[in-house]
């Protein structure tokens, strides 16, 4: 494991506030290597203001890093979230969610 913290900006030079949609999470999950990276910590930086992150966008984003991580205390060692407080509610209930969801596959 390297000892520096990674930075991610998901700003993107401020073009986004508003983080929806299952294509643009896939395409942002790619271009940051979310589920093939092993160079933890990694800081995920949101937009302080006006950030909306939908529950969707994040599940398809981070579904699979949070179900290899095995529990939410593991994902959360691997990728630390700087954002709003909406924000971090949200990424509570998706980490909950898709650990939900790996729990009742079949």
């Amino acid at each position: 494991m390297d000892n520096q913290n990674t930075h991610v900006d998901m700003s993107l030079g401020g073009k986004h506030t508003l983080f929806a949609g299952n294509v643009l999470a896939r395409k942002l999950a790619i271009k940051f290597n979310v589920n093939t990276r092993t160079d933890f910590p990694v800081t995920i930086v949101f937009p302080e203001r006006k950030c909306i992150l939908t529950a969707g966008f994040f599940l398809e984003m981070f579904t699979t890093a949070i179900q290899d991580a095995g529990s939410a205390t593991v994902f959360k060692e691997r990728f630390h979230f700087k954002c709003n407080t909406a924000t971090s509610h949200a990424i509570k209930s998706g980490i909950k969610e898709a650990l939900r969801t790996e729990t009742t596959k079949y």
